[in-house]
């Protein structure tokens, strides 16, 4: 959300010498099932206003703090002299829907259960990349504590909106 808003606060600023390139059109783009009705309320930016700052931060922030998107980006395409088309586009936040994990090794120096915890995260938390990489960090930390410096930890993930989760950690 925020490199979206830099990106745009940049090209408004860049254009704050000359006038502000007037709003023609407004589009948003919501996951489905979410009721654009209710949401197009939210949007600050209007149709035949000129492009602010303001009002786009402000977009963002009333759609991002519904809890409902994993994140809210917002562009500016150009629609003609000094007009913009904005594209306010909600990503549906992606839940952990399971998460399996399978220990390899004769030893168990730590169960599935601490394994969990050590990961920070289960089945209805949201999920993304990156908190994978940092549960898997935290793992591998947890066996080099306890003195299996060989253990290894990969996990894969599927799935849209719904992500199934399975991790394999091999003690070593």
């Amino acid at each position: 959300m925020t490199a979206a808003l830099l990106a745009l606060w940049a090209a408004a600023a860049g254009a704050a010498a000359r006038t502000p390139p007037l709003v023609t059109a407004v589009v948003l783009k919501l996951p489905p099932g979410e009721d654009a009705a209710l949401l197009e309320g939210l949007v600050a930016a209007r149709t035949g206003q000129p492009l602010s700052a303001r009002s786009l931060r402000r977009t963002a922030t009333l759609l991002y703090q519904l809890g409902r998107f994993s994140d809210v980006v917002i562009r500016a395409v150009p629609a003609g002299p000094g007009e913009v088309t904005l594209v306010v586009e909600c990503l549906p936040r992606r839940l952990v829907r399971e998460l399996a994990v399978r220990l390899r090794g004769p030893a168990r120096p730590i169960s599935e259960e601490e394994v969990r915890r050590a990961l920070g995260f289960g089945p209805g938390d949201e999920f993304w990349p990156g908190r994978l990489d940092e549960g898997l960090a935290r793992l591998r930390a947890a066996y080099e504590r306890r003195g299996y410096r060989a253990a290894r930890a990969a996990a894969r993930s599927e799935g849209e909106t719904q992500v199934a989760v399975a991790v394999d950690v091999d003690e070593g």
